[in-house]
């Protein structure tokens, strides 16, 4: 690695092995705040199981140690951990620092593409959205429950199963999940009723936060209707160019046959003329019409029938 890393004011000097990076002991423990430097090597043996030899090893040192500190398991030689044993070892320490030093590395491997599931197969498929679908609906009343927007916990979801997306969780991973968000649905249902139990009856009256309503359906809707419009908007356009064209021709035979110009009816707009009164008319019809709420279409608001009376009384003259 090319650049050093920097937790805080620590600084590490990473080894990079098999193009990953890995710390070696004594420096994660300082970085943890530990005054001890081998207080990582006494949390690695008492949680050496949990270990696998992707995210520790013992290796030699090529340069010289400084100090036989713990750490060094002699000469030139030192436990490193990579980035997913870093993340283990900071699970099992309780400095005050190590929960902000547990988001650090989740935020390097992300940085760095390190995607390899811990203890698990790495050609494991990823999962479909359908496959998805009860782990999205879980989450949506984890939601509900929680008060909390689903895009906010979604980040939880992908930080306990170590994933820079939630489109890379294999599907054999897909049982843990939903036992996961599970067991923070339990935790939610459990608490109102620890809460009422340990409130003063003045804090019992409290308001309770309103539930997250989910928006799937509303946004659907909305998609429903824009699809409408454009439908609608497609069956319109061509019957206002037809009638426009209509109005035109009896507007124009009306105004010759009547001797009639603009301005020279009363009350009548000196800028229209009988084709504009006539448009205007149909076009207004025309649209009522489109969303007549009976099944099937009166005669009387049809605005087609309008326009073929005039036409008939033309004819019958």
């Amino acid at each position: 690695m090319s650049q050093s890393l920097c937790f805080n004011d620590f600084t590490f000097s990473p080894i990079t092995r098999d193009n990953q990076p890995w710390f070696k002991s004594s420096e994660i423990a300082r970085a943890l705040g530990y005054k001890r430097e081998d207080k990582v090597t006494q949390i690695y043996q008492r949680n050496a199981d949990e270990f696998t030899e992707g995210m520790t090893q013992l290796v030699e040192i090529s340069t010289e140690p400084q100090n036989e500190v713990l750490g060094n398991f002699g000469t030139g030689r030192a436990r490193i951990f990579s980035l997913r044993g870093c993340h283990l070892l900071a699970m099992f320490a309780r400095t005050p620092v190590a929960k902000a030093f547990r988001r650090w590395v989740l935020d390097v491997i992300e940085r760095y593409g390190d995607r390899v599931p811990v203890e698990r197969p790495i050609s494991l498929p990823p999962s479909t959205p359908d496959d998805r679908k009860p782990l999205r609906d879980m989450v949506n009343v984890w939601a509900r429950l929680s008060g909390v927007h689903p895009s906010n916990l979604w980040p939880q979801v992908r930080a306990r199963f170590q994933l820079g997306r939630i489109d890379d969780l294999p599907t054999n991973w897909l049982p843990d999940a939903l036992a996961w968000v599970q067991g923070k649905i339990d935790e939610l249902s459990r608490k109102p009723l620890e809460e009422k139990k340990a409130l003063p009856p003045a804090q019992r009256n409290l308001p309770v936060p309103a539930p997250y309503l989910d928006e799937t359906p509303f946004l659907k809707f909305v998609e429903e209707i824009q699809s409408a419009h454009e439908e609608v908007r497609n069956i319109l356009q061509p019957l206002m160019s037809n009638s426009f064209n209509l109005c035109l021709e009896l507007g124009l035979e009306l105004g010759k046959r009547s001797g009639m110009r603009s301005g020279s009816i009363k009350g009548m707009d000196p800028t229209r003329n009988l084709t504009d009164l006539l448009q205007h008319s149909i076009f207004s019809d025309l649209r009522q019409a489109l969303i007549y709420p009976e099944r099937h279409l009166a005669d009387y608001a049809n605005p087609g029938y309008a326009l073929l009376g005039i036409v008939r009384q033309l004819n019958a003259r």
